[in-house]
């Protein structure tokens, strides 16, 4: 497929082009944003997140937040 992509030119219009770069850094935000909770419950497991007490599920397991 990407050989196929180089072979072939395809124009990509401006709009379609700026909403693949939003939902991209949206997605990318996300992926750090929980990576960045994770690591702080791994860190101290009674930091609050989004300011209430983290929900965990046998001690370890983090399903609060972006979780």
């Amino acid at each position: 497929q990407g050989w196929w992509l180089l072979g072939n030119k395809m124009e990509l219009p401006l709009l379609a082009s700026v909403a693949n770069c939003i939902i991209f850094l949206i997605g990318y935000l996300v992926f750090r944003g929980a990576n960045k909770q994770k690591h702080l419950f791994k860190k101290d497991p009674k930091a609050p997140i989004w300011g209430k007490p983290p929900k965990v599920v046998g001690g370890k397991l983090l399903v609060s937040g972006y979780w």
